[in-house]
């Protein structure tokens, strides 16, 4: 087959000087809203939690667990998790410690 290659490789048409000019505004567009989201999104962190409460992420089952728990509720979870030495029980007991929960 003799200039395949070429035949191949050579683009049905070239595009015209609107359709190069639309495609370069929609990458500008993409481009200027990425930077944009980046910008509003630097030194987000989330708050710390209220007095009382504790906020734990914790490896669990498929993947994460986020725990939010307040007053009695988190007193109740931090005695529970108080014998348990797994990656979870650590995680809770961490957050328990950081809110002056448990010693």
């Amino acid at each position: 087959m003799e200039a395949q290659w070429e035949r191949a490789n050579t683009p049905l048409r070239k595009l015209g000087p609107r359709e190069r000019n639309v495609g370069l505004a929609l990458g500008a567009v993409t481009t200027l809203v990425i930077a944009l989201i980046v910008i509003l999104n630097i030194g987000n962190s989330p708050a710390p939690p209220a007095p009382g409460c504790i906020d734990a992420t914790v490896p669990w089952v498929m993947g994460g667990e986020h725990i939010v728990r307040c007053g009695t509720k988190a007193k109740d979870l931090c005695a529970t998790e108080a014998g348990d030495d797994s990656g979870r029980g650590r995680g809770i007991l961490e957050a328990c410690r950081e809110a002056g929960i448990l010693n």
